[in-house]
């Protein structure tokens, strides 16, 4: 009887990890709505512009002991439509636009098991590509409107934070979920190159700050889940001037700001 009892004893730690999931994995697709604007300086000029927008997340994450260290990937894209650049309140160009990006999130995530569902702190390192293309230029005066020459403008942004967040599962019976999310890094380094200006400009300093509402069923495979979430991805850059290359011209990247709004299905499955 010691015996059985001392195997009991030694099998029980074996049983209960092997209830915790080695892997776990996310994909989603989600269509929403962007805006993006930039707020100058140097002169009052202020833009505005809104697109529909679709992207696509995958994330992965191992454990590590009582953590899970993650890597996710989102790639957005958005439709072209009008940007209107109005200076001291009167419009003085407008032009198409649209946004393609790339923002990956690598960190650790902590589990905590509670009576009433998992609360799981995070840390992690952001790092987000924005290409900004810009074309059909119309210009506005007291003579009229006159066109721009035609071709492209690109802008392309690079930013790197640090952060963490705060996730919330709440299970609701045996075949329902529902959860919360949270996350906000610092950009403590950004920085843009306008191929309209000789010149790349770094940016003051950042934020990044993402939140999803999500509400899951559990599918008949054990620990995988697929359901709606709802998300709002907020950037704000503070810009910064230099001088043009070879010249003592001032260049200015604007304060800027970044909205997404979108509604995703998702997939989660662990391992």
């Amino acid at each position: 009887m010691k015996t059985l009892h001392l195997l009991l004893i030694l099998c029980l730690p074996l049983a209960v990890s092997a209830q915790v999931p080695e892997y776990k994995f996310e994909a989603s697709y989600g269509m929403g709505y962007a805006d993006y604007s930039e707020d100058g300086s140097m002169r009052p000029v202020k833009s505005d512009w809104s697109a529909l927008a679709g992207d696509v997340f995958l994330e992965a994450q191992g454990r590590v002991g009582a953590t899970y260290a993650f890597l996710n990937l989102r790639v957005t894209g958005t439709d072209t439509d009008t940007e209107s650049w109005e200076e001291s309140g009167v419009l003085v160009q407008e032009n198409d636009m649209y946004m393609g990006g790339v923002d990956f999130n690598l960190g650790i995530a902590i589990p905590l098991e509670q009576s009433w569902g998992t609360f799981t702190p995070s840390l992690g390192f952001f790092a987000g590509f924005q290409s900004y293309t810009r074309e059909n230029f119309v210009f506005f005066s007291e003579e009229g409107a006159v066109f721009g020459p035609k071709g492209t403008v690109n802008e392309d942004v690079e930013s790197y934070g640090v952060g963490g967040g705060l996730a919330l599962d709440f299970p609701l019976g045996g075949q329902w979920l529902w959860g919360a999310e949270t996350s906000a890094y610092w950009m403590f380094y950004s920085y843009a190159e306008n191929d309209a200006f000789d010149t790349g400009i770094e940016g003051d300093d950042g934020v990044n700050w993402e939140s999803s509402l999500w509400f899951a069923k559990k599918l008949k495979n054990d620990g995988q889940i697929m359901g709606l979430k709802l998300t709002a991805d907020l950037q704000m850059i503070s810009g910064d001037t230099t001088l043009a290359e070879g010249s003592n011209a001032v260049v200015e990247w604007p304060d800027n700001d970044w909205e997404y709004y979108s509604l995703s299905l998702f997939w989660l499955g662990e391992f």
